[in-house]
């Protein structure tokens, strides 16, 4: 198998190493790039999301707004769907707190 090499941070890099979604080295450079488009950024939520990494997929929704591109409603979906799926209720209902409050 290919070996992973995961950013200490819990990057998106990182993620979607772990999920094989994209050989290591282009997640890498992909996270290196100055303005990340949003559908990356869904593509390494939904990523986390189907490898059960739910912090992961939460910390790329919260750098979103840092990339200077706020959560959208399809980002905090993928989130939902991912905390619905575990049946995590309290997780949910604080995602839709925080939507309110954007």
């Amino acid at each position: 198998g290919q070996q992973h090499v995961e950013a200490a941070d819990g990057s998106m890099a990182a993620c979607l190493c772990a999920a094989e979604v994209l050989p290591c080295a282009l997640a890498h450079a992909l996270t290196l790039a100055s303005a990340t488009p949003v559908p990356l950024l869904h593509s390494g939520m939904k990523a986390c999301v189907d490898a059960g990494r739910l912090r992961d997929a939460d910390r790329l929704l919260q750098s979103m707004a840092a990339a200077g591109c706020p959560p959208d409603v399809r980002a905090y979906n993928i989130l939902m769907a991912g905390h619905s799926r575990a049946a995590n209720p309290v997780a949910i209902g604080r995602l839709l707190q925080r939507m309110r409050d954007v």
